[in-house]
């Protein structure tokens, strides 16, 4: 759509669901019988219980205090597109909250005129959370409720140099907040001079009203594929599956796509129903809960004659999960999937718990890498000319060994992840001839640090990541095997997790002596208290904020890791496959022989299997 000349905000035309959303809620009202407004808060307040596609029967009759009943977070995010009710006092109970970490409590975000908070934790780990927030004055319960996530849930914005300010109109449906690149949304903020800055940058409002908005500019690349939200639709909480199970990947659980009249079901071999997939409303986290012991979901009878883009934003919302979809073979005609996801989804079952595994993995890369909130503000980014919206990531790679740099540095030169850069620092040696790598790699070594061998290896980490250029910074070992979508896995575990640190388990250990590779039993998709140094990734802002690196000899890694959970930060490890720890004769920082690794196996090869580096995909 062409702009038309006047105001120079950016407005994306958000689609019409809210309006038919909210049409049925008012019938509802009607149906039930809407209470005659109060003039004042009576002495004892009902509870409300109040689910994601509920936001307009919040009360706004006068009454001082609202009290919530809520079963996750995402009703909170949905909350901060709640329009218009304000109240002196706002109570959330979450009915069955967890901590992601023993011990962890998260801290209440910005409230203006804040007067008192309580929180009510659960005895353990997990139960009933309740919320008491006390304000000066009437205040949006939009407001409260934005505070309120990052108390209760691992929550942060994408770092970022410069991004544009984008904002959700109130009455627009909540699947736009897939596209922000915060928790939750901000509400529009008019500034007096419209003409020096404007309240946001883009706007994504449910229609377009020309008396507020003047110039529209509708991006097609922005809506043209269907995007998955991905704080909740992800692998977070995926149970691993056992190799040494007897049922094998019975054990995990195998179930059909079934369509029905109100949109689909999974369903069990044995009849049994996992859960019910809405038609026209995304996967709640609900839904996605009841969704991690499920392995594979056959496709082959679940894709209707004529597919439409609801079918494919339910289809990319479970592919996201990591749960594998197979045996879509008509899946042609599905408007806007993309092609290598559909691919993927048209492949035979998994047959045995590596290719289920690696499936899985792929699957959910594929599915990010084009249906994700980050990939479609990316797309919108660089048509409006404001360039990448990928956060910046630079590796830094330690080494007192040339020839392994130089195999590192081929590894990080082949990495699929844009925007990218390498640090090499050389600890007590000169560093290698660079003029035999690729144009790509040697395009990427920005800056090359040199030490000498007195310098203890904390300080040389500090000195690499001093000159790092990216948003986000990832270390790197020079005896380790990374895969071409290894830093890519990392960033994208960074989006959705929340966490300061996200990383890999040393899950897949390569034994040069033996020459064997070792699957070891590590929790991953999970929030963890450690991950492989050589495969961690949190953001520069963070890591000078605890006070950067230790100046110690070893045992670097564990003293970042100490220094951010002791300031209340969250570590994450996803899913290993893109990279292989490995043991040598060469030396090694942590001081331990390979009879440690052979505990706690759940599988072993002969040699090195090249798909834990490279996905192969079967037909």
């Amino acid at each position: 759509m062409g702009a038309k000349d006047g105001d120079a905000s950016n407005v994306a035309r958000w689609s019409a669901a809210a309006r038919r959303r909210a049409g049925r809620l008012r019938r509802a009202v009607t149906h039930r019988g809407a209470a005659a407004p109060a003039p004042s808060a009576p002495a004892t307040l009902p509870w409300i219980d109040l689910t994601e596609d509920d936001l307009h029967l919040l009360p706004d009759d006068g009454r001082a205090e609202l009290r919530l009943r809520i079963r996750d977070v995402g009703v909170l995010r949905a909350l901060t597109l709640a329009p218009g009710p304000r109240y002196l006092r706002v109570v959330v109970t979450l009915a069955s909250w967890r901590a992601p970490t023993l011990g962890w409590r998260g801290s209440l975000g910005a409230v203006p005129g804040l007067t008192g908070v309580k929180v009510t934790w659960p005895a353990s780990e997990k139960g009933r959370l309740t919320v008491a927030v006390d304000l000066a004055e009437p205040t949006p319960v939009a407001t409260v409720a934005r505070a309120i996530v990052p108390l209760v849930v691992p929550s942060r914005a994408l770092p970022a140099f410069g991004s544009p300010e984008i904002a959700v109109d109130a009455r627009g449906a909540d699947s736009a907040l897939a596209l922000l690149s915060t928790p939750a949304a901000r509400q529009v903020v008019p500034e007096p001079d419209v003409e020096a800055l404007r309240g946001a940058d883009l706007l994504l409002v449910d229609e377009v009203r020309p008396s507020e908005v003047l110039q529209v500019h509708e991006p097609a690349t922005l809506l043209a594929a269907p995007v998955v939200d991905v704080l909740v639709h992800r692998p977070l909480g995926r149970r691993r599956p056992d190799p040494q199970d007897p049922q094998g990947l019975a054990a995990l659980g195998s179930a059909a796509l079934v369509e029905t009249r109100d949109g689909w079901q999974v369903v069990r071999a044995d009849g049994a129903l996992v859960v019910d997939v809405p038609r026209d409303r995304p996967l709640r986290e609900a839904h996605v809960r009841k969704l991690r012991p499920v392995g594979a979901l056959s496709l082959a009878d679940g894709v209707p004659e004529a597919p439409t883009a609801a079918f494919a934003a339910r289809l990319v919302e479970l592919a996201a999960t990591g749960t594998v979809l197979h045996g879509g073979h008509g899946l042609s005609g599905v408007p806007g999937l993309d092609p290598e996801l559909r691919d993927l989804m048209g492949t035979r079952a998994p047959t045995s718990v590596l290719e289920l595994t690696l499936r899985s993995v792929e699957q959910v890369r594929r599915t990010l890498r084009a249906h994700s909130g980050l990939a479609a503000r990316d797309r919108l980014s660089r048509s409006m000319g404001w360039g990448s919206a990928m956060p910046t990531v630079t590796a830094v790679l330690t080494s007192r060994r040339p020839d392994a740099a130089l195999a590192t540095l081929r590894a990080l030169g082949a990495q699929s992840y844009e925007p990218f850069q390498i640090v090499l620092a050389m600890h007590g040696v000169p560093a290698p001839d660079l003029t035999g790598l690729d144009d790509r790699t040697r395009a990427r070594i920005a800056h090359v640090v040199e030490t000498g061998p007195e310098v203890p290896f904390g300080a040389v980490l500090a000195r690499a990541s001093a000159v790092a250029d990216g948003e986000l910074i990832t270390k790197v070992d020079d005896d380790d095997l990374y895969g071409t979508e290894h830093v890519a896995d990392l960033v994208r575990a960074y989006t959705w997790s929340g966490a300061q640190i996200v990383g890999k388990q040393a899950e897949y250990v390569h034994l040069e002596r033996r020459d064997v590779t070792l699957h070891r039993t590590f929790r991953t998709e999970t929030y963890a208290r450690q991950v492989a140094g050589g495969a961690m990734m949190l953001s520069a802002a963070d890591l000078a904020a605890v006070g950067g690196w230790r100046p110690v000899p070893r045992s670097v890694d564990r003293g970042l890791l100490l220094r951010v959970l002791q300031d209340g930060g969250v570590v994450y490890a996803t899913r290993g496959p893109g990279f292989v720890y490995t043991r040598h004769d060469r030396g090694h920082t942590w001081l331990a022989d390979d009879d440690h690794f052979d505990t706690r196996v759940l599988d072993e090869w002969n040699g090195l299997p090249p798909q834990l580096v490279e996905f192969e995909q079967q037909s």
